[in-house]
């Protein structure tokens, strides 16, 4: 193998290594405002339900601090990488939907919608994008598929 050829494969490897430690910051700075927010919300069940309201106020900011976490994570990914990296943060986004959710139904007795989360906790997806085909296309596919599993 050419030296031109390992030095190429090494400098592509120091980028990922570069690209996964930065994931690895905002996902640290995820999870330590996720831990913030469900400690406190573990006090839901000592809080009277007089003074909810004022527990569900002071989650509220560290949830919506959650949106420059996930834009610093969308701005990082490299295009079309997403499903490549997406397991190194779905704990920490599941933890924070969870809190959004629980700070919702504590507050109205309703749950959210997706687009509320989203818009919530400042994800991105391909209709936030602009593509709306996106979402009927990957409906298309995962009905095919489910059928020709169906046939099996």
């Amino acid at each position: 193998m050419d030296p031109q050829d390992f030095e190429n494969l090494n400098s592509l490897l120091d980028r990922e290594v570069d690209l996964r430690e930065k994931i690895k910051d905002q996902i640290a700075d995820l999870d330590k405002k996720m831990r913030n927010a469900v400690g406190m919300l573990n006090k839901i069940h000592s809080t009277p339900s007089a003074s909810m309201p004022t527990l569900l106020n002071g989650v509220r900011p560290v949830l919506l601090s959650c949106r420059e976490t996930t834009r610093a994570l969308a701005d990082i990914i490299p295009e079309n990488q997403f499903w490549r990296w997406k397991d190194m943060w779905s704990n920490s986004l599941r933890n924070a939907v969870f809190a959004a959710t629980l700070i919702e139904y504590l507050s109205t007795r309703t749950l959210l919608s997706l687009s509320q989360v989203s818009e919530l906790l400042g994800t991105v997806n391909a209709v936030t994008l602009g593509n709306f085909e996106e979402p009927i296309r990957i409906s298309i596919f995962v009905k095919d598929l489910f059928t020709g599993f169906s046939m099996v």
